[in-house]
């Protein structure tokens, strides 16, 4: 039964490891593709999500320096 037991927890300790070399060697086979799509990515983030939330931040960073909150609760 120890035996037993020893197995899986080996087999569920190497799980993780194995899933990151497998996730690593599929980036490298496709990194065409990859470099495409994180530039796309990144591209869509700094024309349309970056610019939606940067009011947002600056508005919570000034609420937050005047007190309002605090005075608020």
């Amino acid at each position: 039964m120890q035996d037993i037991r020893f197995i899986v927890l080996r087999i569920k300790s190497l799980i993780l490891p194995v899933l990151i070399m497998i996730f690593t060697v599929f980036l490298i086979i496709f990194s065409n593709s990859n470099l495409t799509a994180a530039s796309s990515g990144l591209t869509l983030f700094w024309v349309s999500v970056l610019p939606s939330l940067f009011p947002f931040f600056i508005a919570a960073e000034l609420i937050g320096y005047t007190g309002i909150i605090l005075k608020l609760r």
